[in-house]
Parts: structure tokens; sequence; C-alpha cells
């Protein structure tokens, strides 16, 4: 037999030649299943690493599930995917015989001597059954390179067995000619979708969000502070019925509204539906049907509901070269533009779209790292560059600007800023923070630009709007602000282009804080990083088009598919079918031994963590030890919902900071059949309602109150319940740092995790915790056996290194005393710092606005339950009324200079310290010192313990 082909001109080519007999060639026997003898090879990333070779194998051919290898014989299990279609009208599928042969491609890869092999001489190949959709290979290499294979299947019986495949070298440009660097690029459609019709009541809540007026800025900023408050307040309740927000989705406001509840959907699965509706009878109609689908996501018109998809845009670069936007008759203004992505555009700008004038700007202009290479390297391309320095955030400097440089012909808008933080965490001025920098500078320029004459209007936006990004909910919103700016623009007819960018192989100035675990956290969820080439090859491919808004992000497809669950508008890439969210919600809990609690709490903390083995998970190492952050943890919490049904707080795995400690809780829940309906009262549901009705004074006296029903243990008992310090960041210098939490539910070793970024790499710093805030969990009889406890836990951390006590909040006055009890020890530290610390006096206590910061802690960021806050009752009726005596340690009071919004207007709002200290005022409220503004918090401890030496 020959296999030929003809192309348009007629001419034929010969592929393939072979002959077909008669002869059966019988097969062995594979022996024990697993094999013996043979060690597992972790296949977590082995198709996107032969992707990076130039291997790109798509849904249809991702069979490989178990690769095993002794000596030169591997031994796999492939599986026909869902997405290859049924084996029915093959004698074997041709993409289960191609998955059979990539465990030779994957550990070829590894072999920097083989590089990539195809395929090329086969013989002896016989088929012995038909219709396999699962197989048991093994292949054996001789010493020629040529490979032999036996597959059976699952029961034994032999498939196919092939006597020598030989494979030839392919050069990796062969295929990266045949991979255009522009099908990373994803336009958001929207998919028909038909619910079942429900046979019982649906409840749920709504809420409808406003769309915007005549003043675009201030309604958006309004519109979402708005949003994010009724999103709080609902996911304080303990209850499972959703809330329907109801945002218009072209609307400027609405689209912002779209990407912040987008990943308030991320960090609660099953809490709040988002919808775009009408309002026609017919849509009402048909709203309780999709809110019992389980969908998260829809736009809803005359009754039809239809669902966001993300859907491949095939464009060819150099198809669109013509199309390019003419960018050398005019200056071309990038906001900034002197940045790690900005200055990389600029370049391009000059050297490929032949752009003669550039406006650079930025914040630092012509004093920013680079700034003058970089102008230096353009001009020597024929450039003039302006390197200008501005205040984005401010119009009134932005159209000075403007005015200044001239009628623009292009626009590149790079510019942002991040504040991360958690839904339940996020306030107005993380959302300012923000949205500022991108939304309101975005809206400026196309206000201050409409008379120009440009060809290109390009905003540089985040995959994050489209997905939801778990922490990122106010730059999630900036983001789809962005994108609605474009698809506006294109309404006036104006050129405008947002690009929701995945993530980049390049470091930028707002990439620079991501650690190895958020690049792996990405990895997992199946969003690789662009590399230069491919990233500018996108940009061409995007300002090329005619699209308002497209998404250039680099996804793997394989990865997606093993997604538990799929993130909404990336479900339309994946072909395998799975429940939804509200699906699995109604279902009944799973059944979960309560005993066998620990098992599964480490195999969801493996999963989260990306270990291939829960076996790798010590289950007495702190969270954070393990490499945990406030993302991971969410993580953590929502699989745990997940696995069991159990409704668990937002800080549930700061509360039990092991996985013992969880596993005793989640077993005790379990035990216990808690159920998310149940409708009794709590100390925290009590709490709350006190703390919203703003009854401060009656909810702290009611916890002070029930705290002594808390089981308590002694001086004597105290070693038993001491927790050890948790690391918080590593460094050569000298002292130590030890940091002590405040004493609310959410003020866990987490509450230092921002300073301990700052530090790392610079001194060794730990949290101290305080043992109670889990169920069961005992707390200190009395303050005197608090402080002995926590000062023999420094002193066993620190050992005769020298040392300083940093607290914040009431930890300051926890911190001050320890420092007493460790001065009478003998020990005492080299400083004692406290941060923006108020004493828990007489006066004090009668202050509402000071109570309700704890109690704003409890609620707002933690919706804690009973165990955690009856603990901090306790420790609060431990310091009520205590006067801090006089200690010889030097003191540095780190004092907020703003007020949170509970104490705006109040007198005497600003801490004080009785006792003598140095003095130093630093950026933020008594919240942000430790989160978006820590950089100041840092520097000035930092500035402090150098004069200590």
């Amino acid at each position: 037999m020959s296999l030929h082909s003809r192309d348009t001109t007629g001419t034929w080519t010969r592929h393939a030649t072979g002959t077909l007999s008669d002869q059966t060639h019988p097969a062995a026997d594979l022996g024990t299943w697993p094999p013996a003898d043979a060690h597992q090879i972790d296949l977590t990333n082995a198709y996107q690493q032969l992707a990076d070779t130039g291997l790109h194998y798509g849904p249809a051919f991702q069979g490989l599930h178990t690769l095993y290898q002794r000596d030169n014989t591997l031994f796999a299990e492939v599986e026909l995917p869902e997405a290859a279609g049924l084996a029915t009208g093959h004698i074997l599928h041709p993409a289960l015989l191609d998955a059979a042969l990539h465990p030779a491609a994957v550990t070829a890869v590894w072999d920097e001597d083989s590089g990539i092999q195809l395929p090329f001489s086969w013989a002896g190949v016989t088929v012995h059954a038909t219709g396999a959709t699962h197989l048991r290979v093994q292949l054996d290499t001789d010493d020629t390179g040529a490979t032999r294979l036996l597959a059976t299947d699952t029961t034994g019986q032999p498939v196919i067995t092939i006597d020598s495949l030989t494979t030839r070298p392919l050069h990796p440009d062969q295929l990266h000619t045949t991979q255009p660097e522009t099908n990373h690029l994803y336009t958001l459609d929207w998919s028909p979708h038909t619910p079942t019709t429900p046979t019982t009541p649906v409840d749920f809540e709504q809420y409808t969000v406003p769309t915007a007026g005549d003043d675009i800025l201030a309604d958006t900023h309004h519109i979402t502070t708005e949003t994010l408050t009724r999103v709080q307040q609902h996911l304080a309740q303990d209850t499972t019925t959703p809330l329907v927000v109801e945002a218009t989705y072209d609307d400027l406001a609405g689209a912002a509204v779209w990407g912040l509840i987008r990943t308030a959907q991320t960090e609660h699965p099953g809490r709040i539906i988002l919808i775009d509706t009408d309002n026609h009878p017919t849509s009402r109609k048909a709203l309780p049907a999709l809110v019992a689908s389980g969908e998260p996501q829809a736009r809803i018109r005359d009754g039809a509901i239809t669902l966001p998809r993300l859907t491949r845009l095939s464009l060819d670069t150099s198809a669109s070269t013509d199309k390019r936007p003419g960018l050398s008759t005019g200056p071309v203004l990038i906001t900034g533009g002197t940045g790690g992505l900005g200055s990389l555009i600029a370049r391009h700008l000059v050297t490929e779209h032949g752009a003669r004038d550039l406006v650079l700007v930025s914040r630092q202009g012509p004093d920013a790292d680079g700034a003058t290479e970089l102008t230096n390297e353009l001009q020597q391309h024929g450039a003039r560059v302006r390197v200008r320095s501005c205040d984005l955030t401010n119009r009134t400097a932005l159209a000075t600007l403007i005015d200044d440089i001239g009628p623009l012909t292009g626009v590149v808008h790079t510019a942002g800023a991040l504040a991360d933080a958690t839904i339940d965490h996020l306030d107005a001025d993380a959302l300012t923070t923000t949205l500022t920098p991108k939304a309101n500078t975005a809206w400026w320029l196309h206000e201050l630009t409409q008379d120009h004459p440009l060809t290109l209007f390009a905003l540089f936006s985040s995959i994050a709007g489209i997905l939801g990004s778990p922490g990122q909910a106010n730059y999630a919103a900036a983001n789809t602000f962005l994108d609605a700016l474009a698809t506006h623009r294109h309404g006036l007819g104006l050129p405008g282009t947002s690009l929701a960018w995945g993530s980049w192989e390049r470091t930028t100035g707002m990439t620079r804080h991501l650690t190895q675990a958020d690049h792996d956290r990405m990895t997992r969820n199946g969003l690789r990083p662009l590399s230069n080439a491919e990233g500018l090859a996108l940009f061409d491919a995007a300002v090329g088009s005619d699209a308002a808004v497209l998404a250039p992000v680099k996804l793997d497809v394989g990865t997606l598919n093993r997604l538990e669950p799929v993130p909404e508008a990336l479900r339309g890439l994946v072909r395998r079918p799975r429940p939804t969210a509200r699906h699995a919600a109604s279902a009944a809990p799973p059944a979960v031994d309560p005993g066998s609690a620990l098992e599964l709490v480490r195999e969801q903390v493996a999963e989260a963590l990306g270990h291939g083995d829960a076996a790798a998970v010590d289950p007495e190492r702190d969270f954070r030890e393990l490499g945990f952050d406030s993302l991971t943890a969410v993580e953590l919490r929502n699989r745990l919902m997940s696995a069991t049904g159990l409704r668990l707080s937002a800080t549930v795995v700061f509360d039990h900071p092991t996985a013992t400690a969880l596993a005793d809780h989640v077993g005790a829940q379990l035990a216990a059949g808690r159920s998310p309906e149940s409708s009794t009262y709590t100390v925290a549901t009590l709490y709350e309602r006190l703390y919203r009705d703003g009854r401060i004074e009656a909810a702290t006296q009611m916890l002070v109150g029930a705290s002594w029903s808390v089981p308590t243990f002694s001086d004597r008992d105290s070693a038993e319940h001491a927790m050890r310090p948790v690391t918080l960041a590593t460094g050569p210098r000298r002292p130590r740092v030890v940091c002590v939490p405040a004493v609310t539910p959410a003020a866990t070793p987490h509450e230092y995790d921002a300073l301990g970024r700052r530090l790392d790499g610079v001194l060794d710093g730990a949290v101290l915790p305080y043992p109670g805030f889990g169920t069961g969990q005992a707390v200190p009889e009395d303050r005197g056996t608090l402080v002995g406890m926590h000062a023999r836990s420094v002193l066993d951390h620190v050992g005769d290194e020298p040392y300083v006590l940093v607290g914040r909040s009431l930890g300051g006055t926890v911190a001050h005393a320890v420092t007493g009890e460790l001065e009478r020890l003998g020990r005492g530290p080299r400083g004692l710092v406290l941060i923006d610390t108020y004493p828990l006096d007489g006066a004090s206590r009668a202050q509402e606005w000071l109570l309700g910061l704890p109690a704003r802690a409890a609620v707002e960021e933690g919706a804690p339950d009973d165990a955690a806050l009856l603990a901090m009752g306790a420790y609060l009726r431990m310091f009520t009324d205590w006067t801090p005596y006089a200690v010889s340690t030097p003191t540095l009071f780190l004092r907020a200079g703003r007020p949170t919004p509970e104490m705006a207007g109040e007198d005497g709002w600003q801490a004080t310290w009785p006792l003598p200290h140095d003095l130093i005022e630093v950026a933020g409220d008594h919240f942000t010192v430790l989160t978006e503004e820590v950089a100041d918090t840092a520097e000035a401890l930092l500035g402090w313990l150098e004069k200590l030496d």
C-alpha cells in the first residue's frame, strides 16, 4: 500500500508505503500490573513540557494518564479522551494509538541529547482486538533505539503489538513554524443555554446594581463600593441562599462590578450569581431556572439565556500587518512607559511599527530605573523620545501634559497599581488604590484625546477581569472597566482595543511581588506565561484586528480539563461534562467519615500546594511554613467545603494552622452533623447582629462574659498548649524579629504576611500565635499564664541571638507585657516595636469606635466561628484595665497617620502610648499599615533597627 496527497497545483507527494499481510504475530503477557520494581513518573506538567519543545497536543490527544519506568522499559496507562469522540468506527482509535507512544516522547524531553523524535518506520504491526478505549502499554527500547510495543486492555487481553518502531529527529523550528504565536488570542462570546425548569421553588436574594450616570468615574467608584458592601454582608451571613447580583455588562460601572463579582465567586463558590438582564417579563421568569442550574454568570435577553465563554480567535500576524495603525505621523503616549511592559512596547513600536515620536510617562519620569538607557536606545533607532514625570491619578496634571505634547497619534495605557486582598478584607480605600490609576486614567485619556487624530488607543487590561482572580477583586474591577471603555469607544466610532493579558515571563513592577507559590498556582490553573516574542505578536494581531476586547493568554487546555471546577469563561474550551456549582451545593454532602478527616485534609493540602502525594504534607507543620498564603488558604477552604458539604469560615485555615488542627475541626463538624441550613443562634450570629446594629459595647460585653466558659490551662500545663513560632522571613541581619498578632480571629500569623515579604532576605522574622482560636482549644487561665508562656516560647525560638518584639493593636500590649517578663528573666529584647497600639484603659473602652476595631476585624474580615470569638473575648478580658508598667527596653511606637472610617471625625483617634518611646508616624490606617501601605511601616522599622546597632 502507499499513501499520497495532492496539492492545489496538482502535484502528488508520497507520505508512506507499507505491506499488509495475514501473518499473525503472537503477543506476550504484560504480567503483574502495575509493574513490580518500576518507579512512577510524575506527569503533572508532561504535556506542557512537550508543548515547550513544539509538540502541542490538544485535548483529543492528551490520553497519557500513568507512567512507570524500569531500566529501558516504560509502562503506561492510556485512555481515549472524551474530546476524541467514540472508539466505534475505528479498528483502533488513532488518538489512543498516538497516546500509547507518548511515554517515549515524554522521557525524551528530559534527555538533552535526544530531542524531538517522531515515528518513522513501523514493522510487525498487529491488531488483536477492536473497540478499545483503555490500554496498558509496555515499551521496550533496544540499543539501536528501536522500540517494541505491547498493549492490552484492562483485563490483560492483547489489543496491538508493534515489533519494531524507529524514529527520526525533528528540529524544533520545523514545528514552531506551524505554531503561530497568535494562537493564544481569545474573544469572549455568549453561548446559548437552556436550563431544566426546576420542580420546586428556588430561593435567592437579589441586588440590582444601578447604571452609571453622567459622572462616569464618581458613579463607578460609588457603585463598586456599594456592591462590595452588599456582597460582604451576604457572605457574612450563615446561609446557603445565593445572592443574585444584576449588573449591566456593557455599562462602564456595571462592567467594573462584573470584574469584582467574578473574583468574589472564585473565593466563595456557589454563594453569588452574576447576571445581566433586560428585566423583560420572560427574562424574570427564566431567572429561577438559571439559579437552579448552578451557572454562576449569564446574560438574559427576552427570556433567552446565554453564558460567557472564551473562544480562540485565529489571527495571523503577517496577515494583519497591513491593518496595523500608522504611528509615524505624530507622538505616541505610553503610560507606564518606563516600566517592564511599557518599555517593551516602546521598543516594539519604534522598531516594528515605525513610531518616530514617543512620550513615555510615569510617576518617576526620567529618574526611573533604566529610563536613560531606554531613551538612548530608541534615539539610536531614529526616534524622538520624551520621558515625562506625571501623576496620572491627577486629571489636571494629565491634561497639562497632553496639551503640552500636542495632538497625539497613539495612546498605550499600561500603568496600574495593586492592593491585593480577599473579598472579605477589601474596603473602599483598596478599591480606590486600583481603580484610580487604571480606570480613572483611561477615562481621562479617552476624554482628553477625542479630538486627536488617533490611530491607536490600546488599553492593557488583565485576564483577571474575565476569569476572576482570588485576592484581586479590585484589580479585576479596574480591568473590566477598561474592557467596557474600549467597547464604548467603538460605539462612538473611535479606535480602541483592550487587551486582557495573561501573565508574562517578563517581570514587571506589578508582578515583582509574585512568589514561586503564585507562579505555581497559575500553572496548576492552566495559565502559562507569555514570552516577549509571543506577547508582542499578540499585541500586533490585536491592534490590527477590528475587535474591541481580546484576551491574549496562554492556556494549557490539558490542565484545564483536569480542573474542578473549570472557570466559567473557560468551559467552552474543555469537552468533558462536569457538575456546576449550584448542582454541587444542592446535592447531598458527600459521605465523609469524621475519622478520615486527617487523610482528607492532607490530600486537599497536597492538591492546593501542587504536591503529587499527601505523604509530603507534615500534619504538624504550620501551613505558612508549608508554603501557604492567603490565596492558598482560600483554595484549601473551598476544596474542603466541596469535599465535605460543610460551611467553613473564611479564616478556618488561619484558625487551625496545621493539618492536624484543621482535621480535628473538620472531623468535629462532621461528627456533629453540622448543616448549612442550621438556624440556631450561635455566639457568632449574635455577635454579628449586635455589631451590625451598632451596639459595639454590648457585643464586646457578651463575648467577655461568655469567654468564662472556654476551657483554660494553667502555667504548669502551658508547655503542652504553647504554639511554636511561625517563620515569617529569613535573612542574615540581626536582631531577629518576633511578631505578636492582635487578638482577633482574623489576626493570625498571616496578619504579618505583607511585612514578612518586606523583611525576607534581610533578617529572620517569626510570628507567635495564640492558643484557643480552634474548636476545642483551651486559652490561658489568666494574663500571667499567657505572658509566661509567650516569654518561654520566644527564648526557645531565638536561643542566644539578639531579638526584638513587634506587636500591633492589642498585640502590642501583649508584646509589652512579654517584654517585662523577659527582662525579669534576664533576657530582655534589644527593642520593642508597638504598631498603632491602644491601651485598654477605662478612657479607651468608653470609645465605641475603638472597641469597633476588633469587632470589624472579626466580622468583616473573618466570619469566624464561636470558638474563635470566645477566645478573642478571653484575651480582651485578660488585658482590660491593665496598665502597662515601665520597661528598660528601647521602644518604638509606629502610629497610623490616617483614621479608619470608624474613627473619622472622632476626638483622640490617634493612638498614644503612656510610657517613654520613639515616635514615627507611618502611612496608612490601623489596618493598612500592615497591608497595602506596609512599605512605609517596614522602612520605619528597619531604619530604627539600624539605629539600635
